[in-house]
């Protein structure tokens, strides 16, 4: 039986496609808020005033949240003086405006940039016969993940009926398939019916609907419904159905052993860390985030690796060592084994990915925007920038692109951008496409670029590529 295979993602995943993390969400709310609601502004910088100086979206929710339920707080309603109504009306409001406007963000980020960073892990992880199962356990409320199977017809359970021509899905409770996402704090599609007849229902919406202000409800069959969101300050509802169920089939997971890939988390949720110790011995956590020793510190007793980078540039250029990693790690039973296969795969990222902080901004620019465009012209334009550069990284995007399906012209620049790079580990890739290309014309750009290189090694490649295609000689 195979191990488990379980991601764990939090804020950073998704704030390389415009959706803030906790600070930077503070920031950009604050100027949203004072410039469409001025009259406000008073009250939301007092709230502000009382916040530590490091705060982010979760200490003004606090703030709000406390403002909010002071009236009902205090014995006699008819001694709360005017100003002390008005001002838990206002932080009642600015609350409101809060979550919708967290919900308008989540529905703004950046769907053709997800995809390009997003989806070659997903179809690598779809086309790894290895692999049974993999589980993504989230805390973020994007859909951003669902977005990037959709677009690339990989079926994502996310426990609710799949889509069909209505656009409300009932909530089925179970999960099947090779693809599970666990919402763990809920997501702005989810929803709830707390009046229905008989028990509550909960179901999913075509996308999260922001609102204007707290006067403001969705309803359906003329009963009002709840987003299901547990915000920062309510993480007691964490426990509670349906949060309650996702977070045991979290613990369940664990104790199944395996390998934890946590991306771009804090993992500072009280309720994930006490599984995560609880299932120690069990299971060994790969922590990639732009400050993973702040993660790792949360969960000491555990066996955590950190790698510090943020989710494109990790995902951007180490997709097939983490799904090559997850292969070999999905059948290795003995945990400390497992520990060290995840310690050496460490070693060999941060080598990569310190050898790719060498290249020059203008460099990293031209790579990025080779594996990510669609426009063709944009992608010749990058590879021609990035001739006579010999950096390992630059080759291995290159050689990236005759391993995929690309037009004739594009295939052509890649193999004369390797046989200007003058590095050798090109030559591999240059025997490979002389080879197996179909192409004449890619073939004499081959030809031409292992005779560039002039080595042994290129000349042996260029002879069994002439053997392989004797009409070309």
């Amino acid at each position: 039986m195979s191990q488990t295979l379980s991601f764990l993602i939090g804020a950073g995943f998704s704030a390389p496609f415009n959706i803030p993390t906790m600070k930077p969400f503070l920031t950009s709310f604050t100027e949203f808020e004072c410039r469409k609601y001025p009259a406000l502004q008073a009250t939301l910088q007092q709230h502000l005033s009382k916040l530590e100086t490091d705060s982010d979206v979760e200490g003004l929710l606090y703030s709000l949240s406390t403002a909010e339920d002071l009236p009902s707080a205090l014995p006699e309603q008819n001694l709360i003086c005017e100003k002390l109504r008005q001002w838990a009306s206002d932080s009642r409001i600015i609350k409101s405006h809060l979550v919708s406007y967290i919900i308008e963000r989540c529905e703004q980020f950046d769907r053709d940039l997800s995809e390009s960073v997003v989806a070659p892990l997903l179809n690598q992880l779809d086309s790894c016969q290895e692999i049974s199962c993999v589980h993504f356990f989230t805390t973020n409320y994007d859909r951003v993940l669902e977005h990037v199977s959709e677009c690339n017809d990989i079926e994502l359970d996310d426990g609710f009926e799949a889509s069909s021509t209505d656009s409300v899905a009932p909530r089925k409770q179970s999960f099947t398939g090779k693809f599970r996402i666990y919402k763990l704090h809920g997501s702005i599609t989810h929803y709830v019916d707390e009046e229905a007849p008989n028990s509550k229902q909960y179901f999913r919406l075509d996308r999260g609907y922001p609102l204007p202000g707290p006067e403001f409800w969705l309803s359906r069959e003329g009963r009002k419904i709840k987003p299901l969101m547990v915000l920062p300050t309510q993480e007691k509802d964490a426990y509670v159905d349906p949060y309650g169920h996702l977070a045991h089939i979290f613990t369940e997971t664990l104790a199944q052993g395996g390998l934890l890939i946590a991306i771009g988390t804090s993992l500072r949720d009280s309720h994930l860390v006490s599984a995560l110790k609880y299932m120690s011995s069990k299971v060994v956590v790969l922590v990639i985030d732009t400050n993973p020793n702040s993660a790792t510190s949360q969960i000491p007793d555990t066996r955590s690796i950190p790698i510090k980078a943020d989710t494109s540039n990790f995902l951007l250029n180490l997709v097939e060592p983490l799904v090559e990693l997850a292969k070999r790690c999905s059948t290795i039973r003995d945990v400390s084994e497992l520990e060290q296969e995840v310690a050496d795969f460490a070693v060999k990222a941060k080598k990569i990915l310190r050898e790719l902080s060498a290249l020059t901004n203008e460099q990293q620019t031209q790579i990025k925007l080779i594996r990510t465009t669609q426009d063709q012209a944009e992608k010749l334009k990058a590879i021609r920038a990035l001739h006579n550069v010999a950096h390992d990284g630059v080759v291995e995007t290159i050689s990236q692109l005759l391993n995929e399906v690309h037009p004739l012209e594009i295939r052509k620049a890649a193999v004369g951008c390797l046989g200007l790079s003058g590095n050798s580990s090109a030559v591999s890739t240059l025997k490979e496409t002389g080879v197996q290309d179909s192409s004449p014309e890619v073939r004499l750009e081959t030809y031409l670029a292992l005779q560039e290189f002039g080595s042994p090694e290129a000349h042996e490649a260029l002879e069994c590529a002439r053997e392989r295609w004797p009409e070309d000689k």
